[in-house]
């Protein structure tokens, strides 16, 4: 087995927050999102093996544990298969959006948001 991929990053939610999309180049198996707050964040946790109920929600305030079942982070490969020049060089690429979505719903408005996704190696 490989050495997994591993990517970390911020984004600040909207001051009236909407969906995000993060392109991370690859689809996690593992996402992890700390969604910024003032006080007692919450930690939504997605992991692709939970199948339907994909997205754990450990509440801040309480430090629950609970399925996250109307909004979850949603994993996306939109990839395509196209050809492209880079460099001079003309080669059939896979590109596209491959990543996860965080809903609205998970944000706090203007705040920021810590996230680190993982892919197994293959």
């Amino acid at each position: 087995m490989g050495m997994p991929e591993i990517k970390h990053g911020t984004f600040t939610s909207a001051s009236s927050a909407a969906d995000v999309d993060i392109n991370l180049g690859f689809v996690p198996d593992h996402f992890e999102l700390i969604v910024g707050a003032a006080t007692n964040p919450n930690i939504y946790i997605y992991d692709k093996n939970l199948g339907d109920a994909s997205t754990i929600k450990m509440t801040g305030s309480t430090g629950a544990y609970t399925y996250e079942t109307s909004n979850p982070i949603v994993s996306k490969d939109a990839g395509s298969i196209s050809t492209a020049t880079v460099m001079g060089e003309t080669a059939t690429k896979d590109i596209g959006f491959k990543g996860v979505t965080i809903p609205a719903e998970l944000q706090v408005n203007s705040k920021v948001n810590y996230w680190t996704a993982i892919r197994q190696g293959a």
